[in-house]
């Protein structure tokens, strides 16, 4: 099984976003924490494809922060996903991120 993880224990390391895909019953989306946003299907029981989103408008990779109480770097918050929606015809996804970035 594949599923969502930041190794930051200042963060509560769930998903935060779930939406269903309105063309099908069988896919969903979810983001979270760990800078993804990632399709899964119920009826194949897996995880179908996985975007990173710690990246910025140029395509670079986001450099992870220091937090405090933490020995290691964890992702910044324009990385974090709290929420997904979904278009109507499934052609649009939109992920709101822990700083208020859409």
């Amino acid at each position: 099984m594949v599923g969502h993880f930041t190794p930051n224990p200042m963060w509560t390391n769930e998903v935060w976003g779930l939406a269903a895909l309105n063309t099908d019953n069988e896919r969903y989306i979810t983001c979270s924490d760990d800078a993804t946003l990632r399709v899964y299907s119920n009826l194949k029981r897996k995880c179908l494809g996985i975007l990173a989103l710690d990246v910025d408008k140029e395509g670079n990779t986001l450099k992870r922060i220091r937090i405090k109480g933490f020995k290691g770097k964890g992702m910044p918050e324009r990385a974090t996903a709290r929420a997904v929606g979904i278009s109507h015809n499934d052609e649009i996804i939109c992920v709101g991120m822990k700083d208020g970035t859409v």
